[in-house]
């Protein structure tokens, strides 16, 4: 793995360079869920109402725009470190 981190640029010598590394990963996350989120809940809202589904399709589009938040609270509940999101 270190072969890896090496090769694609990224080089992680400290926790607190992980932890800005991970905060970018996240940021590319919200943005990437955001834009699926949309896509769900345009499609939700557009499908036949004759039965439920439309309202599960509009709560996935939710959930993946809540994912990346989920995933911060868990690793800070689980390491007690912090990560920001960063926009880079």
């Amino acid at each position: 793995m270190p072969i890896l981190a090496q090769s694609s640029g990224l080089n992680v010598t400290n926790s607190s360079t992980l932890l800005t590394a991970i905060g970018t990963g996240l940021g590319v996350a919200i943005l990437v869920g955001a834009l699926i989120c949309v896509g769900l809940v345009w499609r939700g809202l557009t499908m036949d109402r004759s039965n439920g589904e439309w309202k599960m399709e509009i709560l996935k589009g939710f959930l993946f725009l809540m994912a990346p938040a989920i995933v911060a609270v868990m690793l800070y509940k689980l390491y007690g470190q912090q990560l920001v999101p960063t926009f880079n």
